[in-house]
C-alpha cells in the first residue's frame, strides 16, 4: 500500500511540488481532513453561539494595553485570557514533543524496513553450494526455499493485519501451496506456544545436514556459508517480530496526542475574540479559520505522520507491502533454484570506448555527464620540471676539532680541510674540550636560528656575533676560551666521544 511518487519529482520543478500537493492517497489532506473539519465545526459552533446571543457586542474595552481593564471580555470571562496566553506559551514545548516523537518513530520505521527479509541471497547461496542435478537434490533446494518463505509468512501473519486477512488460518497456507499436509501435521504436534516460525528453520537445518552427509554440500566452509545465510534470514524475521511486539512506550504517544488536542482546545477558546483598535471593543474572531487553521493543519499532520511511522506494518496507505514481499520472494526464489547448473554460452564481448544510447534519447550520458573530480579542467601554470633539494633537519649546534689552539683565540682559520678532523653533534653550546694529540675541539652554533629554524642573514650574523667571529672563517665560536681546556690540553680524550661540561 506504499504510495509511489518518485516519478512526479524526477525533476525539481515548481510543477513537481504542485503535483505532490495535489495527490490524495497517502497525503496529509486525507489523514488530517476529518479531524481538522471537526475542530473547525467546534470553533464556529461557539462563534455563532456568541454571535446570536449578542454577548460580545455589549462588551466594551477602551484600554488596549491592560488586560484587566473594566468592562472587557477578559474581565467577564477570565478563562479566555488564560487560554490566549497558554496557546502562545505552549507552542515551543509542543514542537519539541512532536520532534522527538517523530524522530523515534522514523528510526523504528527505518530499522524495520532494513530488516525486511528478501530471499535472493539465500536462494543464490543454496543454488551455488548444494550440488546435484538429480530429482531428489532439486526437490531439496525447492523445499529449503519454500520452508524459509513459510517461516516468513508465519511471522508476517502475527505482525500485519493485511497478511492475516490473506492467510486467516494455518490451513489456508496449505491451500496456497506454501505448506504441505505432512508439515501441517508436524506444526500442529509441535506444541510451540511462542514462535511457531522457528519450526521451519529446524526442518531446514536438518535437511542441510543430510545433504552434507550425502555429499551434496562439499566441505565445512560451504556448509557454514549456507547455514549463515539461513541464520541471517531468520534474524531479520525475528527483528521485525520483536519490533512489533515491543512498541514505543505507551505513555509517549499518549502525552503527544493529548498535548496536541489540548493545544487545539485552548487555541479555539483563546481565539474566539479579537480586539478591534478602530472600534476599541473586543469582537468575535471570524477569521479564525484563515489564521489558526494552518497552525492546526501543521500540528495535526505532524502528529499523523508520527503515528503512521510508528507502525509501518498496518493498513495505512503508506504502510509496507508485506504481501508483495511474500509473493516476490516465493517467485524469485523458485526461479533461482530451478536455474541450477544453467548458464548462457560464452561469447566475445565488444569492449567499445563509446557508450551507446537510443537514438530518440538525448543528453542522458556521455562525456558531458560523466563523474569527474572538481579539479579537472582548472587552469594552472605549466613550467619545466626541476629537481628540488630535499628538506634536511638543521644542525642547531655542531662541534669542530682543529690542531691549533690559536684558532680558539679568534684568529682567522683557513679553509684547509686537513685541519678539520670531525664534526660531532653536541648538546651544549660554548663548551670546550681538548683531545689527545694536541687537537683542540670547540662547539659552535649553526647558521640556523634555534627558534624559527631558518637561516640567519648577514645582518643577523653581524648583530649576534660582532667582534667575536670572522665571517670568512669556517668556525663561529660564541664562547670565550675555557681555562679548563687550556690547562688540560695534553689530557687524553677519545675523539669519538664528545665531553660534556
Amino acid at each position: 500500500m506504499t504510495v509511489p511518487y518518485n516519478r512526479d519529482v524526477a525533476s525539481a520543478t515548481s510543477w513537481a511540488s504542485i503535483r505532490i500537493l495535489l495527490r490524495w492517497r497517502g497525503s496529509i489532506w486525507k489523514s488530517v481532513f476529518p479531524e481538522l473539519t471537526m475542530w473547525m465545526i467546534i470553533y464556529y459552533s461557539l462563534f455563532f453561539s456568541f454571535y446570536f446571543t449578542n454577548y460580545a457586542n455589549s462588551l466594551k474595552f477602551h484600554n488596549t494595553t491592560s488586560s484587566n481593564a473594566k468592562g472587557s471580555i477578559l474581565d467577564d470571562v477570565p478563562f479566555i485570557a488564560v487560554c490566549r496566553n497558554y496557546a502562545t506559551d505552549f507552542s515551543v514545548p509542543l514542537v519539541m514533543l512532536l520532534s522527538f516523537f517523530t524522530t523515534k518513530a522514523f528510526e523504528r520505521w527505518q530499522y524495520i524496513f532494513n530488516n525486511l527479509a528478501y530471499a535472493e541471497n539465500l536462494a543464490l547461496t543454496v543454488n551455488a553450494f548444494i550440488k546435484g542435478s538429480d530429482r531428489i537434490t532439486q526437490l531439496a533446494r525447492q523445499t529449503i526455499m519454500r520452508q524459509a518463505i513459510l517461516a516468513q509468512v508465519l511471522v508476517y501473519r502475527d505482525v500485519s493485519i493485511s497478511v492475516r486477512k490473506r492467510f486467516p488460518s494455518i490451513e489456508s497456507l496449505v491451500e496456497a501451496d506454501m505448506l504441505k499436509q505432512d508439515e501441517l501435521r508436524l506444526l500442529e504436534n509441535s506444541f510451540n506456544p511462542y514462535n511457531v516460525f522457528s519450526t521451519p528453520f529446524c526442518w531446514i537445518t536438518t535437511l542441510l545436514t543430510k545433504l552434507k552427509q550425502d555429499g551434496n554440500i562439499t566441505g565445512e566452509p560451504t556448509f557454514v556459508s549456507v547455514f549463515t545465510e539461513v541464520k541471517d534470514f531468520r534474524k531479520k524475521l525475528e527483528t521485525v517480530y520483536n519490533y512489533d511486539c515491543v512498541p514505543i512506550p505507551l505513555a509517549y504517544p499518549q502525552i503527544v496526542s493529548v498535548a496536541v488536542r489540548i493545544h487545539c482546545i485552548v487555541t479555539i477558546i483563546g481565539g474566539l475574540f479579537i480586539f478591534s483598535k478602530t472600534e476599541s471593543i473586543w469582537k468575535l474572531n471570524s477569521a479564525f479559520g484563515l489564521v489558526q487553521g494552518p497552525e492546526f493543519l501543521i500540528y495535526l499532520a505532524w502528529l499523523k505522520v508520527a503515528e503512521i511511522l510508528a507502525n509501518p506494518l498496518g493498513e495505512d496507505d503508506d504502510d509496507l507491502e508485506l504481501n508483495h514481499i511474500i509473493d516476490r520472494n516465493n517467485f524469485i526464489s523458485r526461479c533461482i533454484v530451478e536455474s541450477h547448473d544453467h548458464c548462457p554460452l560464452l561469447e566475445e564481448t565488444d569492449q567499445s570506448a563509446h557508450p551507446k544510447y537510443d537514438e530518440h534519447v538525448q543528453n542522458l550520458g556521455g562525456a558531458s555527464h560523466r563523474l569527474q573530480g572538481s579539479a579537472v579542467g582548472s587552469k594552472v601554470d605549466v613550467g619545466r620540471m626541476v629537481e628540488v633539494e630535499p628538506t634536511r633537519k638543521p644542525l642547531l649546534k655542531k662541534r669542530q676539532c682543529f690542531k691549533s689552539i690559536s684558532n680558539l683565540l679568534g684568529k682567522e682559520l683557513n679553509n684547509d680541510n686537513s685541519s678539520t678532523l670531525s664534526i660531532i653533534d653536541h648538546g651544549e653550546i660554548g663548551s670546550t674540550s681538548n683531545i689527545h694529540g694536541g687537537v683542540f675541539c670547540v662547539e659552535v652554533p649553526s647558521l640556523y636560528d634555534s627558534r624559527s629554524l631558518r637561516t640567519l642573514t648577514d645582518e643577523e650574523m653581524d648583530a649576534r656575533f660582532t667582534d667575536r667571529i670572522s665571517k670568512t672563517s669556517s668556525l663561529y665560536d660564541i664562547s670565550p676560551p675555557s681555562d679548563l681546556s687550556v690547562r688540560h690540553l695534553s689530557s687524553s680524550i677519545d675523539v669519538s666521544k664528545p665531553m660534556r661540561m
